[in-house]
């Protein structure tokens, strides 16, 4: 392990704090200068970029007349609940107070919360992976449904796949997917903290089904719509996956400008009505003030408007179109998530060809 400007001081004699660190900090990669003895790390307290502080030496560290510095924690292993474990931890919090440490922290069970911290050492990494905004145009348009779709279509192809449900009234988009038994992070579980979320953090963190990773609200409780977090997420997860689909409310927010404006695209679900139209023209003209690139996907049933009147009132040329199927909202009920029709299919084609800018052969 060496030094660097722009590296990581661990203070400890514990082989094993060294190794869950050693174990996070690698895949950040992030030089980590570990020392046992606060004496020769005085020499590295000043220029690292971080400093961890064993519980071992969190005494010997507050004796040791060491200069006042921000970026400080005090870390231990996890240990179970006992009067004698409270007044160990008071004792670490004294030590903490002198050493201006930001925090006390156990391993593994705060390694998200370390994690956040370290992404801010980490080399910046350029995201690569595409954003596809899914909204709906008027109520009822399926706008979710069609997300889930299209990520299940996008993991086929053999994409590495995370949608984000950025909803917070909404049901949950695990419900959606028929997913909400399955165990992993949900919003409630996102450290609000400030800084870059390490992208290997968020990808082991997240419940997958069929291939794709989800972050989805629960419903315990309504979390607020943090553009600082969401935009942190979606950062991270453009350097984790190769497509984030982002579901959307249809609202005028921060929040969904946020989305709108780093997506590569913003799909509007349309039912195929003369009000849902008209509303869903609304909703074109501000993405396009918000720096947005919208398109359509109509679902149509019998009863409705025509694609070609809808295309004319919607000032579109490129539309795709997918019947209107009951069963696709109501699936969820049964705790099963929507099935992949061939129109489904082709329009999901349509918006990855779109983001691709790939020609599509729809013969296929």
């Amino acid at each position: 392990m060496t030094n660097s400007t722009n590296s990581v001081l661990l203070l400890t004699q514990d082989s094993t704090l060294v190794l869950e660190v050693a174990r996070l900090t690698q895949a950040m990669g992030i030089d980590v200068v570990v020392e046992d003895n606060p004496l020769r790390g005085h020499r590295h307290w000043s220029s690292a970029t971080y400093v961890l502080v064993g519980d071992d030496l969190a005494g010997e560290c507050a004796d040791a007349g060491l200069p006042w510095r921000d970026g400080v924690a005090i870390i231990h292993g996890d240990r179970e609940a006992s009067p004698e474990v409270s007044e160990w931890e008071r004792g670490l919090w004294k030590c903490a107070v002198s050493l201006s440490a930001e925090n006390v922290v156990g391993l593994p069970s705060a390694q998200f919360w370390i994690n956040q911290k370290l992404s801010e050492v980490a080399p910046i990494e350029v995201g690569a992976g595409n954003v596809i905004a899914v909204m709906p145009g008027s109520g009822g348009a399926g706008s979710s449904t069609f997300a889930v779709n299209l990520g299940l279509r996008a993991a086929s192809k053999g994409e590495s796949v995370l949608l984000i449900d950025a909803d917070p009234l909404g049901a949950g988009i695990d419900l959606t997917l028929g997913s909400e038994e399955i165990a992993g992070a949900r919003w409630c579980d996102i450290d609000p903290g400030t800084g870059r979320i390490a992208a290997d953090t968020l990808k082991s963190a997240l419940p997958r089904f069929q291939g794709i990773a989800f972050l989805s609200h629960g419903r315990s409780r309504v979390e607020d719509s943090d553009c600082e977090l969401l935009g942190a997420v979606i950062e991270a997860g453009r350097r984790a996956f190769d497509l984030v689909i982002v579901d959307l409310p249809r609202a005028k927010t921060p929040v969904v400008e946020l989305v709108v404006d780093q997506a590569a695209l913003t799909v509007i679900s349309v039912r195929n009505h003369v009000r849902a139209v008209a509303a869903s023209a609304r909703a074109r003209e501000w993405i396009r003030t918000a720096n947005g690139n919208p398109q359509f996907i109509v679902t149509s049933d019998h009863k409705g408007v025509g694609a070609l009147d809808i295309a004319h009132a919607l000032g579109v040329s490129d539309l795709c179109e997918v019947p209107f199927i009951p069963s696709m909202g109501t699936r969820a009920d049964e705790g099963e998530f929507p099935s992949m029709t061939s129109a489904y299919a082709t329009a999901c084609d349509c918006v990855l060809a779109w983001v691709t800018r790939e020609p599509l052969n729809r013969a296929a």
